[in-house]
């Protein structure tokens, strides 16, 4: 089992997302493309778990007291692609 903190995004972010996947895929980019399911921001991953191992009970509390909280991510300076110097 993965485990790994995240962020599901919001319906207008997801779109977003999905518009970028879909260019790259249409301009021949070729790799392991993300369900659009599953799409969500990583902030943590905590790795590869025995299911033996994970407290279900944990996780099931984990996903019902999750919080919302909203991110302002619409400048350009926001992302960056880092450049060798």
């Amino acid at each position: 089992m993965r485990l790994f903190i995240g962020i599901k995004l919001d319906e207008v972010a997801h779109k977003k997302v999905m518009g970028i996947m879909d260019n790259l895929y249409s301009q021949g980019f070729r790799g392991n493309f993300t369900n659009k399911n599953n799409i969500h921001l990583t902030l943590s991953f905590l790795g590869d778990v025995d299911e033996n191992k994970v407290n279900v009970e944990f996780v099931k509390w984990a996903e019902r007291n999750y919080y919302e909280h909203e991110f302002d991510l619409t400048g350009e300076e926001d992302f960056y692609l880092a450049q060798e110097k």
